[in-house]
């Protein structure tokens, strides 16, 4: 019995971090594939805030909702790892505006593409699989939606 635990243990301990290195990777390539379809830097998937910034910029023009992303996912990391745990209801208060963020940012993205909510909530949900979907699939950019225009201006 020990021994199955000891190998279960250990099998974990090396297989987790390989799956999350190729989640790493899987979404880096995505969001890379992504700007490179609007137009915007596909080297600015390697730096995680940038890259938020430049697929809100290249999804809708807004410049509001990039910095949003950005603020709330920088404040969303600093309360999950710096605050004491007295403070856990600022922290779900942050992570929750962050995913709200996220998700007005994956509607714009799919939008931008012509797709619809399945794209959207694949993007609020499995972002590293869903941006390698538009960036290796046949989805075409078609700029900013209509809607996300009027909003803008």
């Amino acid at each position: 019995m020990e021994t199955a635990l000891l190998g279960l243990l250990l099998g974990w301990v090396f297989f987790a971090p390989l799956v999350l290195l190729l989640l790493i990777i899987c979404a880096i390539m995505g969001k890379w594939m992504t700007l490179g379809k609007t137009g915007r830097p596909g080297w600015a998937a390697l730096i995680p805030f940038y890259a938020d910034w430049q697929i809100a910029l290249g999804a809708s023009g807004d410049r509001v909702l990039g910095a949003c992303v950005v603020v709330l996912g920088i404040l969303n990391v600093i309360a999950q790892n710096c605050l004491p745990d007295a403070l856990d209801w600022l922290e779900m208060l942050v992570g929750v505006a962050a995913f709200a963020a996220s998700c007005v940012l994956a509607h714009r993205v799919s939008g931008a593409f012509g797709r619809g909510m399945g794209l959207t909530v694949a993007l609020a949900l499995i972002p590293s699989i869903a941006y390698l979907v538009i960036g290796l699939g046949s989805a075409e950019y078609r700029g900013p939606t209509e809607e996300s225009r009027d909003k803008d201006a």
